[in-house]
């Protein structure tokens, strides 16, 4: 797979990093034939959103969990109602087109993704020999993508090496396993022992249904003789039921009687009891009266009072505001006459603020002059820091094509030391064959050692010309710090003396507002004087009202004592009332009567329900029992079946032929990681894949280690224990080991690599060394190119191309 044009619209890390919503890259004219390229910016740029999205699967690997798309939202990182990712793409000399278009419409979200195929010179939706076709939906696009590109783990594992990345070395067994097995080609091992795992847990699910059946059979035969004695139990409750419903029936007589005889009684005391009532609302009606008169006569006394209360409350207000307001106005007064006071102060202090703010201009403009030198002075240092980088970057790869140029000495001069040379085995001595291609690229590699120590002497000129210039400006850090020490002092005083001309306003009128002031104070005065006087008549009248309203209270609780006291005489001649709790306690007790007979007649109905429903239960439990010999025969030849799929689901499990499958691919898969180890790094570092691990017993289990041994040091040791600078490059060619040996068993490669910062932990040795192992797995697999993101300008430097996102 390799991308060919990529355009972005919508997405976050496009609009922080480029300020606009969209961009469009050109690879093939931005990279052309180049094998290593690198994509190049400063952080937040937009570098990992790109390379991110420079595939056909619906996702962005360094921003998800796991390699699926039902793991990951593009929503989380677009921005604004509309959102596309459009890539033109090759493969296999086929050239595809992946549509992604994103729809935010508020509350509604929605999104489509389209694949297209160019053929006979035009785009049509791609397909599969199934019939499965790209139709805009989300699961047609992703079943027909990996028709044409494999499962995405697959891509995201060998070919992408995405930030943040899971390394092979924290998988668990069953991840590697799962994994190794999808690149080997395994998956249809795996379904069938899925299938018979299915087909067991089908089984084993009849079998617990039937087991519970036998289960009820046998519970049936022990519940059987339980259920007859509740039966004859039932009997025998009818029988008594039948007795309490007779005893029920005399007591219902019985309470009918006594209640004829208390409506009777009630009925003989009828009339005194309506002279009583007649009697009892008089004196209601009287003590009713008499309380809405003094009801009334208490409402108008505290109505006086509240007068009096509302009316002191009032005088106090405006008492208190005119006491505020006279303090007020004397405050005033005094102020007037110390700003009178201050004449001669306030003219001086208005005429040399004149003379200060013309000073404050003067320095503000030199001030100034100072700083727009002082940013010409630090252009020229931020000129010479980029120039003394380069400086360091070229000596580092001299450095480099140095070692390169030594090493190819070496190997040149065995061509005259080689025992083979002139001898008949000369031309297939591969020994004698590296060493002659050493000294024909000697002379072409010497040539770019020059190139670098040119480039080096220009730079270091350009670096002491920058220099003189800036000696040239001398201290101005001083003098800028002079100028505004002085410029801060005048500020200083020109406020002080605004402050005290500002007074000016005030001192005009001084005189003319103290005699208003003095004024208003005088007649505030009288005001609180006169509304001392009316409240003192007001205080007078209403104690007069208040004094009246009592005499009218006495006379009217003396008329109601009188008129209760002949109401009560009336109502102690009547004689006793009748009792009527007599009556209700006949009603009660004839009521409880008809309840008792009724409960008693729905226990009866209810035993002679459950009786029934027992005698089913009986004959239920003997039809159970009589069934339950078949089903013990049906049981034993569905644990025969289950037996035979359990061992086929295992043989076919990541444990079984996929492990041993894997085991196969073992050595080969080690020797290529060795050989780039080998190539890269020197004879140092040698692994090896253990799928079986050993247990603190000694026992082998199965499970998944990646050994390394240290030939330097002497050690071998799991991937896990090493070095953070150690794990990237063992991982890194792990993963490109699995992708050569992938391309070279299934052919089912990749055209194009990709790499995001895989090389940050790296010392700058190691980076060096990295950057040759990646040539090297260009060479052995085949690969066309490698795109990567590095922050490292030393590695910009080794690549062949460079994409700079800054000049986009």
């Amino acid at each position: 797979m390799t991308p060919k044009r990529l355009r972005l619209k919508g997405f976050k890390g496009i609009r922080s990093g480029f300020g606009r919503d969209e961009i469009a890259l050109d690879f093939e004219s931005l990279a052309g034939d180049a094998q290593q390229i690198a994509i190049i910016g400063p952080n937040g740029k937009g570098k990992s959103t790109i390379l991110d999205n420079m595939h056909p699967y619906r996702l962005m690997p360094s921003r998800c969990s796991k390699y699926s798309p039902e793991a990951f939202s593009y929503w989380d990182h677009l921005q604004g109602p509309e959102g596309l990712k459009e890539l033109e793409w090759e493969h296999k000399d086929t050239l595809y087109r992946s549509t992604l278009v994103f729809k935010n419409g508020g509350r509604t979200k929605k999104a489509e993704a389209y694949l297209h195929v160019f053929q006979d010179g035009q785009w049509r939706p791609a397909s599969l020999t199934d019939g499965a076709v790209s139709d805009g939906k989300a699961e047609s696009y992703d079943r027909v993508l990996e028709g044409v590109l494999g499962k995405p783990e697959t891509f995201f594992t060998s070919a992408f090496a995405a930030q943040q990345r899971k390394p092979l070395s924290s998988y668990t067994d069953g991840e590697i396993k799962t994994l190794l097995a999808d690149l080997l080609g395994l998956e249809k091992l795996r379904e069938i022992g899925v299938k018979a795992a299915q087909v067991t847990k089908l089984l084993t699910a009849g079998l617990e249904t039937m087991r519970s059946a036998l289960a009820k059979v046998a519970e049936a035969e022990g519940r059987l003789p339980g259920v007859k004695a509740e039966i004859q139990g039932l009997e025998g409750q009818v029988t008594r039921q039948a007795e309490q419903r007779r005893q029920a029936q005399a007591g219902v007589a019985q309470a009918q009687a006594n209640l004829a005889a208390a409506k009777a009684a009630a009925a003989t005391a009828a009339d005194a009891d309506k002279r009583r009532q007649e009697l009892t609302g008089r004196l209601a009606a009287v003590q009713k009266a008499a309380s809405e008169k003094l009801a009334q006569i208490d409402a108008d006394i505290r109505r006086e009072e509240g007068r009096v209360a509302q009316a002191e409350a009032e005088r106090n207000r405006l008492d208190r505001e005119a006491q505020a307001r006279i303090a007020s106005l004397e405050d005033l007064a005094a102020k007037r006459r110390a700003i009178a006071a201050r004449k001669d102060e306030i003219v001086a202090a208005a005429a040399e603020a004149q003379t200060l703010a013309s000073q404050e201009r003067e320095l503000t403009e030199k001030v100034a002059g100072l700083r727009k030198t002082e940013a010409e002075a630090n252009a020229l240092r931020t000129e010479r820091a980029k120039l003394a980088g380069g400086l360091q970057g070229i000596a580092e790869q001299g450095k480099a094509q140095s070692a390169i140029c030594d090493g190819l000495k070496k190997r040149a001069g065995l061509a005259a030391e080689v025992p083979c040379n002139g001898s008949a085995i000369q031309a297939t001595c591969p020994l004698l064959k590296d060493a002659l291609e050493a000294k024909d690229s000697l002379g072409a590699q010497e040539r770019q050692v020059v190139v670098l120590r040119q480039r080096y002497a220009a730079s270091a000129k350009q670096v002491a010309d920058l220099d003189n210039r800036l000696a040239a400006y001398g201290d101005l850090g001083k003098t800028i710090a002079a100028a505004e020490q002085q410029l801060q002092e005048v500020r200083r005083r020109l406020q002080e003396r605004q402050q005290i001309a500002a007074l000016s306003a005030q001192l005009a009128d001084a005189e003319e507002a103290i005699q208003s002031f003095e004024k208003q104070v005088r007649e505030l005065r009288d005001q609180i004087g006169m509304r001392s006087e009316a409240h003192a008549r007001l205080v007078q009248e209403s104690g007069q009202a208040i004094g009246v309203l009592k005499q009218r209270r006495t006379a009217v609780e003396e008329e109601t004592r009188q008129a209760q006291a002949q109401v009560s005489a009336d109502l102690a001649s009547l004689p006793p009332a009748f009792d009527q709790s007599k009556l209700g306690a006949a009603e009660l007790a004839f009521e409880k009567a008809e309840k008792n007979l009724a409960g008693i007649e729905l226990l009866i109905e209810q035993t002679r329900t459950a009786l029934a429903g027992v005698k089913a239960k009986l004959e239920t439990t003997e039809a159970e029992i009589a069934e339950g010999k078949a089903a013990k025969d049906k049981a034993g030849r569905i644990e025969d079946e289950i037996a035979k799929w359990n061992l086929l689901a295992k043989a076919f499990s990541n444990n079984g032929i996929v492990a041993l499958s894997i085991d196969d691919a073992g050595p080969a898969l080690t020797g290529i990681v060795n050989d780039l180890l080998l190539a890269c790094y020197g004879s140092r570092f040698t692994v090896s894949i253990k799928t079986q691990v050993e247990t603190a017993k000694g026992d082998l289990r199965e499970g998944f280690d990646i050994l390394v041994h240290d030939a330097e040091r002497d050690e071998s040791k799991s991937v896990s224990d090493m070095s953070g600078g150690e794990r990237v490059w063992i991982n890194e060619a792990l993963t490109r080991g699995i992708a050569l040996y992938l391309s070279r068993e299934s052919g089912n490669g990749y055209d194009t690599l990709f790499s995001d910062e895989a090389d940050g932990p790296l010392d700058p040795e190691r980076k060096v060394q990295f950057m040759r192992m990646k040539r090297e797995v260009l060479r052995l697999g085949g690969y066309q190119r490698e795109f990567f993101v590095s922050q490292t300008p030393e590695l910009w430097a080794m690549a062949d191309a460079r994409i700079d996102l800054t000049s986009l």
